[in-house]
């Protein structure tokens, strides 16, 4: 259960934040599905991991 919560990233910010870029960028690239991320309610989530791999693959 810990691990799945240090991956999860919460927060349009905090996904900027670990790819390094501003919240417009980050927003930019999840609305067009380059990074992959979900909305539970009003907030978008999204996992580390997912993150790290859909660059990868990118690369």
């Amino acid at each position: 259960m810990n691990a799945l919560k240090e991956d999860l990233l919460s927060g349009v910010q905090s996904i900027a934040d670990y790819i390094g870029e501003d919240k417009q960028v980050a927003q930019r690239l999840i609305t067009k599905g380059e990074i992959p991320a979900f909305k539970k309610g009003r907030k978008v989530f999204a996992r580390k991991s997912e993150i790290d791999a859909a660059f990868r693959n990118a690369a």
